[in-house]
């Protein structure tokens, strides 16, 4: 989840962004409000800000003062800004502001755009997160020595991954039935299919994998074989 910082001194427009963003946007959360740059940086600077809405026209010329906070921010911290400005039309005097704004929205402003601009950085931010947990998985199954040019092994870190991300291994989930189809859509094949192929190469990694790591890892002794919900578990734990 996104947290959203509003930099609004007309407390009537601050008031419809902020309704505007609870209402139609479901994976961010407000986490302050501001009449001004100082007390904005101020907020930013005790907790993790990764969208700022800020008002251009804000009293003293003083929305430039944030601006500044955020190019400084942003090339020091690992947490990024993600910088929407409200402006009027021909009146964005200091053209510095370019390298930091994700975009700018003109007045009047419209509610729609400022909303399809959050849910795109949104959506950026969870393929992102979707992309680290993937290749995490991968780096565990390399350490169990499965064999990634088996069509198998990529059928099971797609299903840690629908395990993981579903949270299922909260539920007991059950593969046949909650995790098994999607792969099967997703490749145009069988869950039979998928199951197998899964179980071949789970069954090839076992027979490869070190005993130490059967028993470190997976905490397998006397050469007993890891059924495959097992390891999908193990690896999600590791993650």
């Amino acid at each position: 989840m996104l947290n959203v910082l509003v930099i609004e001194n007309d407390p009537v427009i601050c008031k419809r962004l902020v309704n505007g963003i609870i209402q139609y946007v479901k994976n961010v959360r407000i986490c302050g409000i501001s009449y001004t740059a100082k007390e904005a940086i101020e907020i930013s600077n005790r907790q993790k800000i990764d969208i700022a809405i800020l008002d251009y026209n804000l009293k003293e010329n003083s929305a430039s003062s944030y601006i500044e906070f955020v190019s400084e921010n942003n090339n020091k911290s690992t947490n990024k800004i993600s910088l929407i400005l409200l402006a009027e039309k021909n009146k964005l005097d200091d053209k510095s502001y370019e390298n930091e704004v994700y975009k700018v929205i003109y007045r009047p402003i419209q509610i729609a755009q400022l909303i399809y601009a959050i849910r795109e950085l949104s959506n950026c931010d969870i393929s992102a997160n979707q992309k680290l947990i993937k290749n995490k998985i991968f780096k565990e199954l390399e350490k169990l020595q499965y064999n990634f040019s088996y069509v198998g092994t990529q059928y099971m870190a797609e299903a840690i991954y629908e395990i993981y991300s579903k949270k299922y291994i909260y539920s007991g989930g059950n593969l046949n039935k909650n995790v098994y189809p999607i792969i099967a859509q997703k490749h145009n094949t069988t869950v039979n299919n998928v199951k197998c192929n899964i179980t071949s190469a789970t069954k090839i990694m076992s027979e490869k994998c070190s005993k130490d790591i059967m028993e470190n890892y997976l905490f397998c002794e006397n050469s007993n074989k890891p059924k495959v919900k097992e390891i999908m578990y193990k690896v999600i734990n590791k993650l």
